[in-house]
């Protein structure tokens, strides 16, 4: 009775771990530093769009990131291999379909005798986050510009009365260098 009771409650504990990741875009995964096999959750599977159970070598796993970030993950990951570093980094990540993503790796060296003998980490899908950021950007961009080009002087200031930021025509029409700090 115990014994099925215990059971049950790991069931609904991994079941519980596996919504969790679907739903935050986050999984796990570890690397055998000694063989280089990697083994993942289920969640870096889907957001590889890759068959469950695949094994992927590590070099292949590495080829999923963009070609330009690529250099940056394998040196963190000869570092935490070589020298036991972690690392967090955000990087741009391809798809087995092609699929541009953002994504969020981080890795932690598991060390004993001094040795690294495996990696542990997480994989997150960033991209609606980045998404976002990007189309804040844009929003504040195209509001920098509207507020430069008004006859107006506009000025934004914090609680405090610090100037955070004034328009191009503002400096102008207080005859100041934009580049003067004001309080």
């Amino acid at each position: 009775e115990d014994r099925k009771q215990a059971e049950d409650a790991l069931e609904d504990s991994e079941a519980l771990l596996a919504q969790t990741g679907r739903m935050a875009k986050v999984g796990g995964w570890i690397l055998d530093a000694r063989t280089l096999e990697v083994t993942w959750t289920e969640e870096p599977y889907r957001i590889h769009e890759v068959p469950l159970g695949h094994k992927p070598p590590l070099e292949e796993a590495i080829n999923y990131f963009h070609s330009d970030d690529r250099p940056k993950l394998e040196t963190a990951v000869k570092k935490a291999l070589e020298h036991g570093d972690p690392y967090d980094m955000e990087v741009r990540f391809i798809t087995a379909n092609g699929k541009p993503l953002w994504v969020h790796t981080i890795g932690k060296p598991v060390i004993v005798e001094g040795k690294t003998v495996k990696l542990t980490g997480t994989f997150q899908d960033i991209t609606d986050r980045k998404q976002a950021e990007e189309a804040l950007r844009n929003v504040e961009r195209r509001n920098r510009a509207l507020l430069d080009h008004s006859p107006v002087c506009h000025k934004i200031v914090d609680l405090d009365f610090n100037l955070i930021y004034m328009s191009a025509n503002g400096y102008k029409m207080l005859q100041l260098d934009e580049h003067a700090e004001i309080y």
